[in-house]
């Protein structure tokens, strides 16, 4: 057995800093829908990444069936169809250190599967590393990046963005920051937005899908302190500007789970 001292990791003293996330989608096949909340929320989450090293926050959300409704009919880009993706887990990474997270979490998933330590009857929807691009919002009342997560917030609304690849970068950059700028401020609402862009993976682990080949498709995620369906009647949410078409992204909406329980276990369909 290896001395675990072998594979102490220390960080230097930078700052806490968000640099990457692992953003994933999972639907748990019916009539294991509270083996499955359970087997994630009490072992998965935390021996599957949150003792890896720089995995410094971690948060479960949920898509109840009336949420699933809410979404608009580019979100079967990423769901397949409106009925699937009923539970997203979100991690934070210490911002230079993913790389080193990532050897770690691929080669623990291994060990986990030889272990027995995985859970069969559930199907990946969408699984992605993503680098964090910066954050949307009034620095001076808006919860930071680095503590999203832990902030008791009582939704997020997901959105991917496709950039077509004849725009410049920085300029669709610019652009999203001024969507969810100008949106943020309209709606009145929201706390923040944070704006992310795909990693290439290069690899999967069993059962994992490697991730989405677009790396032009740029996700947003705001943090909000009011249902889904308030944001979602808001005739304010479909703002645009020169560069970004908001009736273009894929959109879903998530509340969080309450840890310890089996709640929204049974709504996740009809």
């Amino acid at each position: 057995m290896q001395d675990k001292d072998q594979i102490l990791i220390t960080a230097n003293a930078e700052p806490v800093s968000l640099g990457s996330m692992l953003f994933t989608i999972v639907e748990p096949h019916r009539g294991h829908e509270v083996e499955y909340n359970r087997w994630y929320e009490r072992d998965h989450l935390y021996s599957g990444c949150m003792i890896g090293p720089y995995n410094f926050a971690a948060r479960r959300f949920v898509a109840t069936w009336d949420l699933k409704g809410l979404r608009n009919q580019n979100a079967a880009k990423i769901c397949g169809k409106s009925t699937t993706g009923s539970y997203l887990a979100m991690y934070w990474i210490l911002k230079d250190y993913g790389h080193i997270w990532g050897k770690w979490a691929g080669k623990q998933v291994m060990a986990l599967h030889q272990a027995g330590r995985m859970f069969e009857h559930r199907e990946h929807v969408h699984t992605q590393l993503y680098d964090y691009l910066f954050e949307v919002g009034d620095p001076t009342v808006a919860v930071p990046a680095e503590l999203a997560l832990d902030h008791p917030f009582s939704s997020v609304m997901v959105e991917f963005f496709d950039k077509n690849p004849a725009v410049d970068q920085e300029d669709y950059e610019a652009g999203l920051s001024e969507m969810a700028r100008t949106r943020l401020v309209e709606l009145g609402n929201t706390a923040n937005s944070l704006v992310f862009s795909p990693q290439a993976m290069k690899g999967s682990a069993p059962g994992v899908p490697a991730g989405s080949s677009n790396l032009d498709r740029y996700l947003v995620i705001t943090f909000s302190n009011v249902t889904p369906y308030e944001i979602c009647n808001d005739s304010k949410l479909g703002k645009s500007n020169d560069i970004i078409d908001t009736d273009s992204p894929a959109r879903l909406f998530f509340i969080p789970t309450i840890p310890g329980t089996d709640c929204y276990s049974d709504q996740l369909w009809s």
